[in-house]
Parts: C-alpha cells; structure tokens; sequence
C-alpha cells in the first residue's frame, strides 16, 4: 500500500474515533512526509524534525499523539531513548 493510500484509509477511518483530533492528524502527515522523504514504509523518527512539520510544540502532545496514534492501530511506534538513533515508527 502506498502513503496516498495509507492517508486516504487513515482519514476515512479516524472519522469516528474520539481521540483523533487535528494534531494526530497533523502528526500522521508529519509520517507521510518522512516516509516518502526516507522512501520506506519504516522510518527512522526524531522528535526534533516531526515536531515543527506538525507545527507540535509540546513533547506532552507529541508523544500523547503517537500514543495515541500507536494504541488507535494506525502506526507502530517503537521509541529509542537514543537520540542517535531516533525510533521506528511504521505506517500501518
């Protein structure tokens, strides 16, 4: 499945799920946009480079968002404490 695809369910899907609010929605472009910058499905996430293209300013809502993004079955997000690294986050 490719990211317009990923986009399109993931909008039609949060219509009815409460806990999905512009942020979560600015936040999962945010991915889509590292996706097609990275050219993989996986990528290699930092706090530093998602938070200003989902215009976040908080880490409480950013990692509150990917929680919920993460628990909502949309993404796969496995955090690294390393901020060499980054973490995984996969589209789902």
């Amino acid at each position: 499945m490719d990211n317009s695809e990923k986009l399109t369910k993931f909008m039609k899907n949060n219509r009815h799920d409460p806990r999905i609010g512009p942020s979560h929605i600015s936040l999962f472009g945010a991915l889509i946009y590292m996706s097609e910058k990275q050219n993989r499905s996986t990528i290699t996430a930092f706090s530093r480079d998602l938070m200003p293209l989902a215009k976040i300013a908080s880490v409480t809502t950013y990692l509150k968002c990917l929680g919920d993004l993460k628990e909502g079955g949309y993404i796969k997000y496995h955090p690294s404490n390393d901020p060499v690294l980054g973490s995984e986050v996969e589209l789902v």
